[in-house]
């Protein structure tokens, strides 16, 4: 075999150095007389790639250790290449993929992550490397080999940056053709996805080219097409004329310039050169043109059915920007009228929260008056319990049943009443049987021929003579008055005496008065005469039996 010089590089760039950043490109190279391999790694930006530049070493060293072994497992099996050469290097990605993410995690857990590493991370990616998931993606970054064997040469790729190979007659070759698809702008591939295998991509022929290099996307984005070939030229002059250690210290010397005037990116190289024969200035193949021309067309065709598809879709944003607008008005003025409406109802709600006070006020003192009847009526009902039956006028029973069933009565005019007004039956100053006047009845004790003062029109300083305070008058039922058999002598001085006022303040001492009166006179002219039978009579006619 033909001895190829290999040679590598790579730099810190200039936005690394201004960020304080580490350089996270690495590169390798080997050679020897039946082999030749060149190899970079590009370690990825992303803040959760915090050791990507590790992940970027490992991944070189790994790379080629796999070429070196792959090598001699042809040598061993001589012919097995013909079977099917693409099949060999997919096993070679699938070993490589292997041995990295069984490194990277050997390494993770030799040297857990600490938490300065996982402090800048969010929550969520925190708690994935935590529960030491994905721990490799921690290691991330791309990566190209290129190798040249005795009969073959190849090249491996996932990820960004380029793969081209020179030939002797000036032609120069982008060996694996960019993935436009999968890594566009800051997005690409990695060895450390979840579908590593299927993402990369390889090339192999049996015509082997005057020189190759792999460079990382650092000095990709640093030049135009024509730009990256003449560099590629100058490096293959320098190794073929001055020899490798020259060409070595110029590639140092000019990848910080690189970085500085270009991408701003580690930028990060490798080749392998034939020291024979002297390389031409790069030139293009009419196949070469003829398939830029290919795909200058199918952009065209491409953006072109973009253009339309933008057009069509702008079209739809704006009728339904127009109709959105339209639901706008319409919702405005039903929310103009609803909230006029809503303005009316809150002066209606504030109408009714006024009612609401002033009847809770009218409540209240319904309340106050009700309890207060209730207790003016017991203390009535007392007073004259011991009055009448002093007197022997009252049948004690026949009060207890009265007094209960009044009681009755008022509390269902209460429970009736919604505005707590006092009940009907407490503001009369005659009892429900009305007593009557008449020659019929002239033994009777009760006349209504005057007008009777009620209690309601008391003064407050007057003597109230066992009542409470409160504005109510009460009338004792005629049933329960008994038609006396003792004559006159029975009503002491201090009741004489008491007359005038009896007479002024309480309607039903004034009917005991009256009675006492006209029982004296009866008693004068009649006593006699009167037996039992003919008061029992009167007092049936009394009662209206």
């Amino acid at each position: 075999m033909q001895s190829y010089i290999t040679l590598h590089n790579h730099h810190i760039g200039l936005s690394h150095i201004n960020n304080h950043m580490e350089c996270e490109d690495y590169s390798l190279s080997f050679g020897d007389d039946n082999l030749s391999v060149a190899v970079i790694c590009d370690g990825h930006g992303d803040k959760n790639c915090f050791r990507s530049a590790l992940g970027a070493k490992i991944g070189c060293e790994i790379a080629v250790k796999k070429a070196r072994q792959f090598q001699q497992y042809l040598s061993k099996n001589l012919g097995c290449e013909n079977t099917d050469f693409d099949i060999l290097l997919h096993e070679l990605e699938e070993d490589i993929v292997n041995l990295w993410r069984q490194s990277v995690l050997s390494d993770a857990q030799e040297n857990p992550f600490t938490e300065e590493e996982l402090t800048p991370l969010s929550a969520n990616v925190q708690e994935i490397y935590r529960n030491h998931q994905r721990m490799e993606k921690a290691y991330g970054c791309t990566l190209i080999l290129a190798v040249i064997m005795q009969d073959y040469w190849y090249a491996l790729q996932i990820g960004d940056g380029k793969c081209v190979a020179l030939y002797d007659d000036g032609v120069y070759v982008e060996s694996i053709p960019a993935d436009e698809e999968n890594c566009v702008g800051n997005r690409s591939t990695s060895i450390c996805g979840s579908h590593a295998l299927e993402d990369f991509r390889h090339y192999w022929s049996q015509i082997k080219p005057l020189a190759v290099y792999v460079s990382s996307d650092g000095i990709e984005e640093s030049f135009d097409e024509k730009g990256l070939f003449n560099f590629y030229y100058s490096i293959t002059h320098w190794v073929q004329n001055d020899g490798k250690e020259m060409a070595e210290k110029q590639i140092e010397d000019l990848l910080p310039k690189i970085s500085e005037g270009g991408s701003g990116d580690d930028v990060s190289i490798a080749g392998i050169v034939a020291p024979v024969p002297r390389v031409s200035p790069a030139r293009q193949s009419l196949e070469q043109i003829e398939t830029k021309v290919i795909a200058a067309e199918n952009q065209l065709s491409r953006f072109s059915d973009l253009l339309a598809n933008t057009v069509e879709e702008s079209d739809s944003v704006k009728k339904r920007k127009a109709e959105i607008e339209q639901k706008i008005r319409e919702l405005t003025e039903e929310l103009t009228k609803l909230t006029e409406e809503s303005d009316a109802l809150a002066v209606d709600i504030e109408h009714f929260d006024t009612q609401i006070q002033e009847l809770q006020e009218k409540k209240g003192l319904s309340e106050e008056q009700v309890n207060k009847a209730h207790k003016y009526l017991e203390s009535a009902r007392n007073f004259w319990k011991k009055k009448l039956l002093g007197l022997g006028l009252l049948k004690e029973q026949t009060l207890v049943a009265e007094t209960e069933t009044v009681q009755s009565d008022i509390k269902k005019e209460m429970d009736e009443d919604e505005e707590g007004d006092v009940p009907e039956v407490l503001l009369n100053t005659e009892s429900s049987s009305d007593i009557e006047s008449g020659t019929e009845l002239g033994d009777t004790i009760v006349s209504t021929d005057e007008e009777e003062p009620s209690l309601l029109d008391k003064s407050d300083d007057s003597e109230s003579d066992g009542y409470e305070d409160v504005e109510m008058s009460e009338t004792i039922a005629v049933d329960d008055i008994i038609v006396p058999k003792m004559s006159s002598s029975y009503i002491t001085d201090d009741e004489i005496n008491h007359e005038s006022r009896l007479l002024g303040e309480y309607p039903v001492e004034q009917n005991v008065y009256k009675y006492k009166k006209k029982q004296e006179r009866i008693e004068e002219e009649n006593e006699s005469s009167r037996n039992a039978e003919k008061r029992w009579s009167i007092f049936k006619r009394f009662r209206g039996e």
